[in-house]
């Protein structure tokens, strides 16, 4: 005769079949948590890239189409500045804007162009600057079919937009800033509402990059024109203009490269992580938010280095 469960035996039963239960439960939040953080550093990732790119291009374009003077013989814009919390990036390239990617040698003698990159036509919008010795002038702006203005020397021309232009001295140019802001939209990940912002112009500034703790811009010179950067040159931590006599020109032929640094959330908050990471980088800090829930965040430095190609 077949015997039944006892009371016992059948409560020691569910013991057992709750505990593996749980054991199951736990192992699937805890990799439902890792995946979710794991999903959310991914995405977090691929935007940075894509912010980076567009801050990388817009460093590398200072001063694309910026006369170091205007045809009065007064300087022109500076074209990087550096105050401290604001990069200001000068320069007819928008990156964001297919209309001011072409540029060329235009000769006013034939009418016609000895080498160009990019589309133009005799509608197109741009700017043409004088090349004298190893500096240029800014001659005129309109459109191309009227550049050359009675004059048949050869010029550097650039397309622009002409439905947008910031105030610089030069009467055509893309003013761009980059600089940290409060905004309401970051996701719901980020224990800081600080983003990356750029600002063309006079627009309003859109949001790069998010969750980013601190912004910092350093710069390397060539002071004594040998061609290479001397210890004392690196990484230097200095407002462009340093002051009121700082010469354009000195500062196209002496910046080489721009040093960026961001300090940016990666992940969301997980309580049982505590950071303790060094956020110090060649000798530059950043500084985490004073939030205490930033030491239960991953924090990333990004560190970029941009030679700009046009000065």
């Amino acid at each position: 005769m077949r015997r039944g469960l006892s009371l016992v035996e059948l409560l020691v039963s569910l013991v057992i079949a709750l505990l593996l239960l749980s054991a199951i439960y736990l192992g699937y939040v805890s990799l439902f948590k890792t995946s979710s953080q794991e999903t959310i550093s991914a995405t977090s990732q691929i935007e940075k890239l894509l912010g980076l790119e567009i801050l990388r291009l817009d460093v590398e374009h200072a001063g694309y189409g910026i006369a170091y003077e205007l045809s009065n013989g007064s300087e022109g814009d500076f074209p990087i500045e550096w105050n401290g919390t604001t990069l200001t990036i000068r320069s007819i390239y928008n990156v964001s804007n297919e209309e001011t990617n072409s540029w060329g040698i235009y000769d006013c003698s034939n009418r016609n162009f000895i080498v160009k990159e990019g589309n133009f036509k005799n509608s197109t919008t741009v700017v043409a600057l004088e090349p004298i010795s190893d500096y240029t002038v800014f001659f005129n702006s309109g459109r191309l079919s009227s550049i050359c203005n009675g004059t048949e020397k050869k010029y550097l021309v650039f397309s622009y937009d002409s439905s947008s232009s910031g105030s610089c001295k030069q009467p055509v140019c893309n003013e761009i800033k980059y600089y940290l802001y409060s905004s309401s939209s970051v996701p719901n990940y980020c224990i800081t509402n600080t983003v990356l912002g750029r600002k063309v112009n006079a627009g309003n500034p859109n949001p790069l990059i998010y969750c980013v703790a601190d912004f910092k811009v350093r710069f390397d010179w060539d002071t004594n024109g040998n061609g290479i950067i001397d210890s004392g040159e690196e990484n230097q931590d200095i407002n462009i203009p340093p002051s009121s006599s700082t010469k354009v020109y000195s500062v196209r032929k002496q910046l080489k490269l721009v040093r960026i640094y961001l300090l940016v959330q990666e992940g969301k908050y997980d309580p049982r992580y505590n950071f303790s990471a060094n956020t110090t980088i060649d000798g530059v800090i950043l500084n985490p938010p004073s939030n205490p829930k930033a030491r239960h965040c991953r924090w990333k430095i990004i560190k970029m280095v941009v030679k700009p190609m046009n000065l």
